[in-house]
C-alpha cells in the first residue's frame, strides 16, 4: 500500500469496541421506548429445495448473494423499530431475490421475492413477508400454469423463537420457520389452491398466501407432496430454512494477474453514519485471522491496501481495490475486511472475508508427525510441517488404522492429545490438510504409546483423633496407572491385616471404641508398574464427653409463723435422667439449710426464727450430678407474726374507795419468742357510782411476759369490769382480753 493512501484513510482511525456480527444482548435504550434500526441485512436461502432445484439465482437492488453453494441471500438497507421493553419490532429489507428452474439452458419457471419484511411479537412469534411474484416460460404455461404478478405483503412464512437484540442500529435474531400444520390437508383453503386431498402431508407448508401469490406449478415445490411412509426426505427439503437477522455482508470476486490482484467488491447492509463524524465505511486487504487494531499505526501497517467509501447508499455496495504484486506475501493468507468510518466508534460495520490474492499452490506434507510416548496422564505431542497456499488442518485419530475420525478443536499445525491412559496406547494419528488450490493431502500415521506411571505415593495417611462413637477417615494421594488400594491394620505396627472392603484410596472406620485407641493403619497402593506401602498413620479414641442436661428446680414453701419451722419442698426435673445431687436454700447471706434429693425430689426444714415475718425472697440452688448441669431456682416465703394471749389476774376483788386496784398480765407466745412490748389495762365502771367511769393504764411487758400495771385511785363506789389487750411487737402478733377480772370498790 503506497504511503499517500496510508495516510489518506488512517487520519480518523480510533478505539474499537465489541464485534457484533452474531446475536448479541438487547442493549438497554436509556432515552426511549423504541430503537431506530438503520442498518444490517436478512439472511435466508429459502429452503434446500429452493436451494438444489431453483438453482438459478439473481439479485437486483440491495440483495446479494453471500453464498452461492448454501444458496444465502442477503437482503440490505435495514430500517425499522424494535420496542425496547416488550421485545416487538417490525424491519424492512430492501432487495430482490429471484430463483429459478434452468433446463436446457431456459429459464422453465422462477419465483421472485422483493423487499421483505420482518415482524415480531413480544412472545418471539411472527411472520415473513414481501413482494412476491412467479414467472412461467410461455412453453410451459400449459403444464406449469400463468405467470403471477407481483403482490405486496405476502405472508411467506411464520416463525417462532425470535428475540431481536440490537446494537449501533444493527438488528440481530434468528427464527425457525414452521412447516407442520400450516395448512390443512383436504380443507376448502388446499382445494382452492388445486391441492390433491391428500396434500399437504401432515400439513407441512409454506403459508397459503404464499402459494397462492406464486404458479400454481410451482407451489409443490413449497410444501410436503411426498407420502411420508416412503418420501419424508423429499418433504424435509421443503421446509423453510433458519432467518437470520445480522450485519453487514461482503462479497468479492478476485481478479489475478501478473502485476497484482484487483478485487471486485459488493457490500450490502453497511450504515452511512453512526455517530456524529461518522461517514461510510473502510475496505482494507490484511492477513487473515480478525481485523487488526485499526486505531494504532502498528495494526494499520498490516494491511496491504485500503479504500474509502464516503456514503453507503442503499443499494449494493461496489468497489474495485487493486493491489500490487509488490505488496503482496505469496504464503500468507488474506482477508479482506470492513470497518466504521472514521472513528471505528462501533463494530457494526466489521466483516472479515477470506481472499487469495496470487494463484494458489497447492499444500504439501515437507515434515510428517513423528510417533509419540507418553507417560500415562501426560500429553501427547504432534506436529507437522506443510507447504502451500493457506493450509487448514484436521486432524485424526484411530484405534485400528482403518476407521478414522475428526479431532475435536485440533485444526492447527501441532496438536496435544489431552492427558492419556492406558488405553490410549496404540492410538494412531494423521493429519488432513487442505488449501486454498483445492487440493487436500493426507499425513503418515503417527502412533501414541502409553508407558504405565510408576506407583508413587505423594501424600501419606495422617493420624486421626476421634471420640469414642466416632468415625475416622484416613486418605492416600498417589500417582501410578491402574491403582488398586488395600488398607491395613495393626495393633502394635508390627503385625498386619488386611482392613476387609477397604480397597480405596480413602478408608473410614466404623464406629470407635476406646479399645480401638492406638490402633495403626497403612495402605498399599498397587499399579501396572508396582506397588508402594504408606507410612502408617496412628488412631487415637478419647473418651465420650458427657453432656449433661439442663434441671428444671421447682420449689413450693407454704405461708408459716415466725417462732415455728418452716417447710420447702424441691423438686428437680431432667430430660432423659433422674437428678441426684444436694439441694441448698438461702435467703441473701443465710444459709437456711440443704438436703440430698431422693428419686428427684427433697422436703427441707426452715429452722424457727430464720426469717423475719413477711414476704422474703429464697433461692434454691441444685448442685447438679455427673449428668445434669447444676441449676438455680427463686421462689417467695411467706412468714406470719407468732401468735399471741395475755391473761390478768387481780391483785384483790374488793377494795376501798380511793385505793389503787393493780392487775398483773402475762404475756405468751411461741417459745422462745420474745413478747416485749405493751399492755393496756381499763377498769370501767359498770356498777353503781362508778358506773361509766374508765381508768386506762399502760405498762411495758419484761423478758419473762409478765407486767403489774395498778390504776390511779377508784374513788367511786361501784363494780369495774378489768379488761387487758397486748399491742404485740415486730414478730408477734397482739392480743386481747375483754374480761380479765372485776373488782368491787367499798
Amino acid at each position: 500500500m503506497t504511503s499517500a493512501t496510508t495516510k489518506r484513510w488512517r487520519a480518523g482511525v480510533g478505539a474499537g469496541a465489541a464485534i457484533v456480527l452474531a446475536a448479541i444482548g438487547l442493549a438497554p435504550a436509556a432515552q426511549a421506548a423504541t430503537v431506530e434500526i438503520s442498518g444490517g441485512t436478512l439472511q435466508w436461502s429459502v429452503s434446500n429445495q429452493v436451494v438444489q432445484h431453483l438453482s438459478a439465482r439473481t439479485v437486483a437492488g440491495s440483495a446479494l448473494i453471500k453464498n452461492a453453494t448454501a444458496g444465502v441471500v442477503a437482503f440490505g438497507n435495514a430500517t425499522g423499530t424494535v420496542d425496547d421493553a416488550s421485545g416487538e419490532a417490525t424491519i424492512q429489507y430492501s432487495g430482490s431475490y429471484t430463483a429459478g428452474f434452468v433446463y436446457g439452458g431456459s429459464t422453465l419457471y422462477s419465483v421472485t421475492i422483493t423487499d421483505p419484511v420482518v415482524e415480531v411479537e413480544a412472545d418471539g412469534s411472527g411472520n415473513l413477508s414481501a413482494t412476491v411474484s412467479s414467472d412461467v416460460a410461455p412453453a410451459h404455461q400449459s403444464s406449469q400454469g400463468l405467470p403471477t404478478a407481483p403482490t405486496a405483503g405476502v405472508k411467506i412464512v411464520e416463525f417462532t423463537g425470535a428475540a431481536v437484540a440490537v446494537a449501533n442500529g444493527i438488528a440481530s435474531f434468528t427464527a425457525t420457520p414452521k412447516f407442520e400444520n400450516v395448512l390443512v390437508p383436504g380443507s376448502q383453503e388446499a382445494s382452492d389452491l388445486g391441492l390433491a386431498a391428500e396434500h399437504p402431508y401432515g400439513g407441512q407448508s409454506f403459508r397459503p398466501e404464499f402459494l397462492k401469490a406464486i404458479a400454481k406449478g410451482i407451489r409443490a415445490h413449497f410444501l410436503a407432496t411426498a407420502d411420508p411412509a416412503v418420501g419424508q426426505a423429499a418433504n424435509e427439503k421443503k421446509r423453510p430454512t433458519i432467518i437470520v437477522g445480522a450485519g453487514p455482508v461482503l462479497t468479492t470476486g478476485v481478479t489475478l494477474a501478473e502485476g497484482g490482484a484487483t478485487l471486485d467488491v459488493k457490500g450490502t447492509g453497511f450504515r452511512a453514519v453512526t455517530n456524529q463524524g461518522d461517514a461510510g465505511v473502510y475496505l482494507g486487504v490484511a492477513p487473515a485471522g480478525g481485523l487488526p487494531d485499526v486505531s494504532s499505526p502498528a495494526g494499520m501497517a498490516n494491511f496491504v491496501t485500503a479504500a474509502y467509501i464516503p456514503a453507503v447508499p442503499s443499494s449494493v455496495v461496489t468497489k474495485s481495490i487493486s493491489i500490487p504484486a509488490g505488496d503482496i506475501q505469496p504464503l500468507v493468507c488474506y482477508s479482506l475486511y470492513s470497518w466504521q468510518a472514521h472513528s471505528h466508534s462501533n463494530t457494526s460495520q466489521d466483516v472479515e472475508l477470506p481472499v487469495s490474492l496470487v494463484p494458489a499452490q497447492p499444500v504439501a506434507i515437507t515434515t510428517q508427525p513423528a510417533d509419540a510416548v507418553a507417560t500415562d496422564g501426560d500429553s501427547a505431542a504432534y506436529e507437522v510441517e506443510v507447504s502451500g497456499s493457506c493450509p487448514s488442518y484436521q486432524w485424526q485419530s484411530s484405534s485400528d488404522g482403518a476407521t478414522w475420525a475428526n479431532v475435536d478443536g485440533a485444526t492447527t499445525a501441532s496438536f496435544a492429545t489431552p492427558a492419556t491412559t492406558l488405553g490410549d496406547n496404540g492410538t494412531k494419528f494423521r493429519v488432513v490438510v487442505a488449501g486454498t488450490a483445492g487440493n487436500e493431502v493426507t499425513s503418515d500415521v503417527a502412533s501414541l504409546t502409553v508407558n504405565p506411571r510408576p506407583v508413587s505415593i505423594n501424600t501419606n495417611p495422617a493420624n486421626a483423633a476421634v471420640v469414642e462413637g466416632e468415625t475416622a477417615s484416613f486418605a492416600v494421594a498417589a500417582v501410578g496407572s491402574t491403582l488398586t488400594y488395600q488398607w491395613q491394620s495393626s495393633a502394635d505396627g508390627q503385625a498386619w491385616t488386611d482392613v476387609a472392603g477397604a480397597t480405596a484410596a480413602t478408608y473410614t472406620t466404623p464406629s470407635t471404641t476406646l479399645a480401638d485407641s492406638g490402633q495403626k493403619l497403612r495402605v498399599v497402593v498397587s499399579g501396572a508398574s508396582g506397588q508402594q506401602t504408606s507410612t502408617a498413620a496412628t488412631l487415637t479414641v478419647t473418651a465420650k464427653p458427657i453432656v449433661k442436661v439442663l434441671p428444671t428446680v421447682s420449689v413450693t414453701v407454704p405461708a408459716f409463723a415466725y417462732g415455728k419451722q418452716g417447710k420447702a419442698s424441691v423438686v428437680v426435673t431432667a430430660t432423659g435422667a433422674t437428678p441426684t445431687g444436694t439441694v441448698t436454700l438461702t435467703a441473701g447471706a443465710k444459709n437456711l439449710g440443704s438436703a440430698a434429693l431422693v428419686n428427684g425430689r427433697v422436703a427441707i426444714t426452715i429452722p424457727a426464727k430464720a426469717l423475719l415475718p413477711g414476704v422474703t425472697e429464697i433461692k434454691t440452688a441444685y448442685s447438679g450430678d455427673a449428668a445434669v448441669e447444676a441449676g438455680t431456682a427463686t421462689s417467695k416465703a411467706s412468714v406470719t407474726k407468732a401468735a399471741s394471749t395475755v391473761k390478768g389476774k387481780i391483785a384483790k376483788k374488793s377494795i376501798k374507795a380511793k385505793k389503787a386496784s393493780a392487775l398483773k398480765v402475762t404475756v405468751k407466745s411461741a417459745a422462745g419468742v420474745s413478747v416485749k412490748g405493751t399492755v393496756t389495762v381499763t377498769w370501767k365502771g359498770t356498777k353503781g357510782k362508778a358506773k361509766g367511769k374508765t381508768i386506762t393504764k399502760k405498762g411495758t411487758v419484761k423478758a419473762n411476759g409478765t407486767v403489774t400495771v395498778k390504776s390511779a385511785k377508784l374513788k367511786k363506789k361501784g363494780t369495774y369490769t378489768v379488761t387487758v389487750s397486748y399491742a404485740g411487737n415486730a414478730t408477734v402478733a397482739g392480743a386481747k382480753k375483754a374480761k380479765a377480772a372485776k373488782v368491787v370498790v367499798k
